[in-house]
């Protein structure tokens, strides 16, 4: 069985939103129960630009699942997430 998780880096533009995205993330019912279950807040999951997390995240599982959370929503803010994410080691 392959182990995967999933984690929202954020650039520090879109750090400043982190606090009242993770509380709704929290609400949601499926993703309560999944949070409760590994036992973690939603907080935890959230990965920046200097947390130096990513290498962990990637040799603990057999797959990192990156969702993008930007300050707006053009191409330009997705394509500097990509690039993010690459420099943090995704």
């Amino acid at each position: 069985m392959s182990r995967s998780t999933s984690a929202r880096p954020w650039s520090r533009a879109g750090c400043r939103g982190c606090a009242p995205r993770c509380k709704r993330y929290a609400r949601f019912p499926k993703y309560a129960a999944n949070f409760a279950r590994l036992g973690v807040d939603p907080a935890e999951t959230v990965l920046t630009p200097d947390s130096g997390t990513l290498p962990a995240y990637r040799r603990a599982v057999d797959e990192v699942v990156l969702r993008a959370m930007t300050a707006g929503d053009d191409v330009a803010d997705y394509l500097r997430f990509v690039q993010m994410a690459g420099r943090m080691g995704g």
